[in-house]
């Protein structure tokens, strides 16, 4: 068994190692082989024996090319990039292709290893099709895997509709709850034992991606608001949000990035074996249900494994995101046992989001408390700079949380503080006596300019939102639209 998950951590080096050794000549030659293939099509027709011998020798230049689980070949503009960098605009190939992807709003096109000449067929078929039937069949993505395309992936481009952000976070609201409905999605045929493809999560990883690079702090935000029963899997999400947020904090970028999401959002896939009874127990477990939760990292790492295309660094960052530096926490290894920095991201992560969730059998510990009780543990049990950085994005009263001032006033953190973690900037809500103000005030505690007639406002502890009547969500929407 230990030599199974060292093959995977190896796996995982490879194909993070693999992505830095593609050249420009590479990505050359995979867009000379799309283009080839086109030619053919449209020359022959898609039944012709030379078509299909084109598609047959351009798959096999692909395949070959693949320097690690999959290659993407993506549209910035009127940039064509393979795996995040620019492929010379100068071959006649590359402009070729552009051109295509603008016509049929193509954003990105994804090889998996594995993907057959029925599946790049599929994929020409697309490229040399009239781009208003493809917008017909409900666009470039959904045409291909209408065409049975599994190991290929197209991600469609949202164009000038995408520069229009909803107001008021509703942007952030929407891709919450796309990304609970697509992990809920995944972990039930997890349960049922049908789940065949990822795709889903990590288009939703994709889409919160985006977001982030927008704007971290409304989707950070909702990992602080949102907290529901633990089986809506709100705990899954906000650890994808969180662990994005924290790999882009850590220089994380493109394929690597994307890769943390997934595994992060469906680090707990191996709970699906547990009994329901079990996970909400209001108890304390006895030994046999413990070792029934010991169980869910490699049975989630073996249920990622079976994925196709998925690559190794999900399926590890199940397997590990229960250990601890020092040794201890589960599957238990053989001693210097190094964790991988993805799952040491999501073991920071999903322990500080565990902390401040209700449970079973505890309440939850206010943010600024799990925060503290982390950094006492960081180069101990959790990596020192993974968790100082996550208590550097976080702050210590996160935004979204509900806090009490000085000054007796209650007041919602809107904005991270700069330079003092301690001083957030915040939105007054209720006064020295508990009245609701009509408007609120937003101040900055950092600001020692802010206030010359009261004395100087600090935060001096955490509020629950709920018991005083306050929609932490409300606040933060007037506080982004003033």
């Amino acid at each position: 068994m230990a030599n199974q998950w060292e093959m995977l951590r190896t796996r995982a080096a490879a194909a993070r190692g693999g992505r830095r050794e593609s050249s420009a000549a590479s990505s050359v030659r995979i867009v000379q082989a799309i283009d080839q293939c086109v030619a053919s099509l449209r020359l022959y027709g898609a039944h012709h024996a030379m078509t299909a011998a084109a598609v047959s020798t351009s798959r096999a230049t692909i395949s070959g090319e693949l320097r690690a689980a999959e290659v993407e070949v993506s549209v910035a503009g009127d940039i064509l990039l393979t795996d995040g960098r620019p492929v010379p605009t100068r071959v006649a190939a590359v402009n070729k292709l552009l051109k295509r992807c603008h016509e049929r709003d193509i954003g990105s096109i994804v090889f998996c290893r594995g993907f057959d000449d029925r599946e790049f067929a599929a994929l020409v078929g697309i490229l040399t099709a009239d781009p208003s039937d493809i917008k017909e069949l409900g666009g470039p993505a959904v045409a291909l895997s209408a065409r049975g395309a599994e190991r290929i992936r197209i991600m469609d481009d949202p164009g000038e509709e995408e520069e229009e952000e909803p107001e008021d976070g509703e942007d952030a609201r929407r891709l919450y709850d796309l990304a609970l409905r697509t992990v809920e999605e995944s972990m039930e045929q997890a349960r049922l034992g049908t789940l065949r493809s990822v795709g889903g999560v990590r288009t939703a990883a994709r889409l919160l991606m985006g977001a982030i690079l927008r704007d971290t702090s409304a989707l950070l935000a909702l990992t602080t608001i949102q907290r529901y029963d633990i089986y809506t899997f709100a705990h899954s999400v906000n650890v994808g949000i969180l662990s994005l947020c924290l790999g882009a904090e850590l220089g994380m970028t493109g394929q690597m990035l994307e890769m943390l999401g997934v595994g992060a959002l469906l680090h707990d896939i191996g709970k699906t074996t547990v009994p329901k009874e079990i996970l909400l127990k209001p108890a304390e477990l006895s030994a046999e249900e413990f070792e029934s939760i010991r169980a869910h990292p490699e049975e989630g790492a073996r249920m990622l494994q079976k994925i196709p295309a998925i690559g190794a660094i999900p399926p590890l960052m199940a397997y590990e995101h229960h250990m601890t530096l020092d040794g201890g926490g589960y599957p238990e290894r053989a001693p210097g046992y190094k964790i991988s920095e993805p799952a040491q991201v999501v073991c920071v992560v999903d322990r500080y989001d565990a902390m401040t969730s209700v449970r079973p059998y505890r309440n939850a510990f206010p943010p600024d408390k799990a925060l503290q009780h982390m950094s006492a543990l960081a180069g101990q049990e959790t990596d020192r700079r993974v968790t100082l950085a996550l208590v550097g994005m976080l702050g210590i009263y996160p935004v979204g949380c509900c806090v009490r001032l000085n000054t007796n006033e209650i007041a919602v953190v809107v904005k991270r503080g700069i330079g003092d973690v301690r001083r957030p900037c915040v939105a007054v809500i209720l006064d020295p006596d508990g009245a609701r103000l009509t408007d609120s005030v937003e101040i900055d505690l950092g600001d020692p300019q802010i206030d010359g007639t009261h004395e100087r406002r600090i935060v001096v502890g955490t509020v629950d939102a709920p018991t005083k009547g306050i929609d932490a969500a409300e606040i933060l929407a007037q506080a982004r639209a003033s």
